[in-house]
C-alpha cells in the first residue's frame, strides 16, 4: 500500500450542473467533469458541508482530509472506491472527487435483487473490510449509505471520514444519523474515553456495523426500522436491545447467525476474514433451498 501526494486536482475538475444532484448527511454531491491527458470523464464531487469560524480549525480539517485521501489512494481493492483527489473550489471544505456510480447505494440496489445476489455483494463488501483491517485501517462508518454500486459491483467508501467530521465546531451531522449501525461501546463509551474525546472506533466496532449492514441489505430497510426517532434507537442500542429478526426467507438461519455473531460483545465478534468465509459458505449451503 503506497500513498500518493498529489491530491489537489481542483484545476482539472469542472462543474456540469450548478445544483447538487444528491444530498448526504454531511455533504452535497455535484456532477462534474474530470480532465486528464487521456480525455475526460464524468465524476461525482462530494462536497463536505460545514463551517467553523475558527480558521485554524478549518485549516486543520482540510489537512486531515487531505491526509486521509492520500491514504485512500494507497488502497488497491476492487470493492473499495477510488478517490481521484480533492477539489477546493466548492466552499470552505474540500470536495472529494469520486467515480460517478450508476446504481446508487447498495441498499437501493439490493431491493431488486434475489437473496443469493444479495449474499454475493455482501461477500464483496466483507472482502473489502477484510482488506482494510489487514492494512490496520478502521473504517468507522460501515453502512449501506457508504457502499455505492457501479455496474453491479459494490464499492465501500468514506473510510475514516466520520470521526473527522464529528467535531462540534462544524455544522455537520453528528452521531444520530449513524446510531442504527453503531456498536454500543461507541454510543456509551468508558468515561476515560468520553472525557478525553478519543475515538473508540475499532475493528470490532466495524464488525458490529457490518452485521447491521448485512441486515440492511437483506431486508432493504435500515436497522431498527420500527423505531421512528433516533433517540429511541440510541436507547435500544445502549440497553442491548437488538433489531427483531425478519421472517424467513428474507433472512435464513445461517445469515441470522452471522448477524447475531457480529452483535456479540466486542471481544467475541468474528473478524472480517471469518465473516467473509461464513458468507461464502452460506452462498452454497443456502443455494436452491431458501434463496430464489
Amino acid at each position: 500500500m503506497a500513498k500518493q501526494t498529489n491530491i489537489d486536482i481542483s484545476s482539472r475538475v469542472h462543474r456540469l450542473e450548478q445544483s447538487y444532484f444528491a444530498l448526504g448527511e454531511f455533504s452535497d454531491v455535484y456532477k462534474c467533469q474530470l480532465d486528464s491527458q487521456s480525455g475526460s470523464e464524468k465524476v461525482a464531487v462530494k462536497v463536505i458541508r460545514g463551517y467553523s469560524p475558527n480558521e485554524d480549525r478549518r485549516m486543520k480539517l482540510r489537512q486531515e482530509i487531505g491526509a486521509l485521501v492520500g491514504t485512500w489512494q494507497g488502497f488497491y481493492h476492487e470493492n473499495i472506491i477510488h478517490c481521484f483527489g480533492i477539489s477546493n473550489d466548492f466552499g470552505y471544505l474540500p470536495g472529494l472527487v469520486l467515480p460517478l456510480c450508476n446504481e446508487g447505494t447498495i441498499t437501493k440496489y439490493a431491493r431488486s435483487q434475489s437473496s443469493s445476489r444479495k449474499l454475493d455483494v455482501l461477500l464483496q463488501v466483507s472482502s473489502a473490510l477484510k482488506y482494510l483491517h489487514f492494512n490496520k485501517f478502521v473504517h468507522t462508518d460501515v453502512r449501506g449509505a457508504n457502499i455505492l454500486v457501479h455496474n453491479g459491483k459494490p464499492l465501500l467508501m468514506d473510510g475514516g471520514l466520520a470521526p473527522l467530521l464529528n467535531n462540534g465546531e462544524f455544522t455537520v451531522a453528528g452521531v444520530s444519523g449513524r446510531a442504527r449501525w453503531m456498536a454500543p461501546e461507541l454510543l456509551d463509551p468508558p468515561e476515560e474515553l468520553a472525557d478525553c474525546g478519543a475515538s473508540s472506533c475499532t475493528f470490532e466496532s466495524d464488525i458490529y456495523s457490518l452485521g447491521m449492514t448485512i441486515l440492511e441489505v437483506m431486508t432493504g430497510d435500515k436497522p431498527y426500522c420500527h423505531r421512528r426517532y433516533e433517540t429511541s434507537v440510541i436507547l435500544d442500542v445502549v440497553r442491548g436491545v437488538k433489531p427483531n429478526r425478519p421472517e424467513v426467507p428474507v433472512v435464513s438461519d445461517g445469515v441470522w447467525s452471522i448477524i447475531e455473531a457480529c452483535w456479540e460483545r466486542a471481544e467475541n465478534r468474528p473478524s472480517a476474514i471469518m465473516v467473509e468465509a461464513w458468507i461464502d459458505m452460506l452462498r452454497y449451503v443456502d443455494a436452491g433451498n431458501i434463496y430464489p
